[in-house]
């Protein structure tokens, strides 16, 4: 009987392990649909491709998501409203901080191929201030993350916007987040680091690059 026990709680242990893991930064492992929830969103988004003459051509399109975000309980056919900052998402931002331990990823498909992943961790709540190798919040603390991985990655360049008017300019000097375009195991990324948070958005294919697929994420969660 008392071995039962012990392996009852043995596998009790390796099954919460299993449920709490969560993806890096990086994608790391091959996509399994079966792993997520999926969301097949309404609205249509312009998908905007360089073609071959170095032109902008774009057609529409309705994406379908996976993610590791549960269904919303008002109603299932949507996603939790993680980022709703109204007061009526109030548990879904419970549910994203205690369960999901401030963690979302969720991937974005085209007629059945992937295009796009979007991961977000948010650093606030009581370890804020506790240093770790999978929150980075420069670019010294990213080549860390990315060297500890024994991951291939080029920097490629920072983002800059160019402020035009002198209003642009008080926003800029207000932000403290930085952008930087990087390829990691020849993959296209844009990784945004802060103090307070860490976003990374790869693109599957550099041509996808034109498309503000954040947007759908942004409406969508």
């Amino acid at each position: 009987m008392k071995n039962i026990i012990i392996i009852f709680f043995l596998f009790a242990s390796c099954y919460a392990c299993k449920k709490n893991e969560t993806e890096g930064l990086f994608a790391q492992k091959a996509f399994a649909n079966s792993h997520y929830n999926r969301f097949h969103i309404d609205n249509y988004y312009r998908y905007y491709k360089k073609n071959e003459t170095n032109g902008i051509e774009y057609d529409t399109f309705r994406p379908i998501i996976y993610t590791n975000v549960r269904p919303f309980k008002e109603n299932e056919k949507y996603p939790e409203q993680i980022f709703d900052p109204f007061g009526r998402a109030k548990d879904s931002r419970k549910y994203f901080a205690r369960e999901l331990n401030q963690t979302f990823v969720a991937y974005i498909t085209k007629d059945n191929k992937l295009i796009y992943r979007n991961f977000f961790r948010d650093y606030h709540g009581p370890d804020y201030y506790i240093k770790s190798i999978d929150k980075p919040r420069n670019l010294n603390d990213l080549t860390k993350y990315l060297s500890n991985l024994k991951l291939s990655y080029k920097i490629l360049d920072t983002i800059k916007r160019k402020p035009i008017t002198e209003k642009d300019k008080l926003i800029d000097s207000l932000i403290t987040s930085k952008t930087y375009n990087i390829m990691v195991n020849n993959y296209f990324y844009r990784v945004t680091l802060d103090s307070a948070f860490c976003e990374t958005q790869l693109y599957y294919h550099p041509r996808d690059t034109t498309s503000i697929f954040r947007t759908i994420i942004i409406h969508t969660f």
